[in-house]
Formats: structure tokens, C-alpha cells, sequence
């Protein structure tokens, strides 16, 4: 069961594209992605976090996971805010506290 909900959240959202309203963007923030898990049976999400990753290059040009946004699951809810430059392909893992 864990599993299946782990790949329902990766493959649930694994392309993000900026939101623009037209106005100039916010430096600190420019997606947000709310979840809801309080209808999940026989899962424990206290403590539990979901990480956004992508795929960036180091100062050496090495490829590297770069965390673009990180929360706990509050009542097995979810907010995630962050900023791309553009459309990226991301990766949203989600870690139980018994994992």
C-alpha cells in the first residue's frame, strides 16, 4: 500500500510549469503544490515529509539533486511552495518516518 502511494505521488506531478498572472514574479516563490492524504487508510502520515527534486549541474558541471521544496505533512496535509526558471521535470518523494 505504501508503495502504491508513493508512485501515485511521483507520477501524479512530475512536470512543473511555472504560473505567471502577468505581474512581475516573485523571487521566493512561483509554484505551489497542495496535497490532501487524510483519506489514505492504514497509513500513518505523522511525521512523514515530501521533497520536490530535480536534476541541476555543480560548479563543476557535475550533474547533482537540487531540493526545490521540502515539507512535513501536517494532518496528512501538504503545501509546497518554491521557484523554477522554467518548465522542469521534478521528482516528489515521499518519506515515512519507518522507511
Amino acid at each position: 500500500m505504501r508503495k502504491l502511494i508513493c508512485t501515485a505521488v511521483v507520477a501524479g506531478a512530475m512536470i512543473f510549469i511555472p504560473v505567471s498572472n502577468g505581474e512581475e514574479q516573485s523571487k521566493e516563490t512561483n509554484f505551489s503544490i497542495t496535497g490532501d492524504f487524510s483519506n489514505t487508510l492504514a497509513v500513518d502520515f505523522e511525521e512523514a515529509t515530501i521533497t520536490v527534486t530535480s536534476t541541476g549541474l555543480s560548479e563543476d558541471g557535475d550533474p547533482t539533486q537540487v531540493t526545490l521544496a521540502s515539507a512535513d505533512l501536517d494532518d496528512a496535509k501538504i503545501v509546497l511552495e518554491g521557484f523554477v526558471d522554467e518548465a522542469t521535470i521534478v521528482n516528489i518523494s515521499l518519506q515515512l518516518p519507518d522507511e
